[in-house]
């Protein structure tokens, strides 16, 4: 299975943390029930984009549309649907 190593956003492209290791821990993130949304937001970002996610703007913009209250893992399935090219 081939996964993507860039997400495309805008004209940049961003390089994606790939290692199996970040997307257990973004898994972690996700479903802990101890960590805010827009927290588990931020962390899912930067584990998978590092700096860059946090501090460029497209990334910014994203975190001020609401997720679905139903979905435990909304932000790494936002990301994912969304996002990578």
């Amino acid at each position: 299975m081939n996964n993507p190593e860039y997400a495309k956003i805008g004209d940049k492209k961003y390089k994606i943390n790939t290692d199996f290791r970040t997307a257990i821990e973004c898994n972690e993130i996700a479903t802990n029930n101890n960590i805010g949304e827009y927290e588990k937001s931020l962390a899912v970002i930067y584990k998978l984009f590092g700096e860059d996610g946090l501090n460029d703007r497209p990334f910014k913009s994203f975190l001020v549309l609401p997720f679905p209250k139903n979905k435990s893992r909304h932000a790494s399935s936002f990301l994912k649907n969304s996002f990578l090219a």
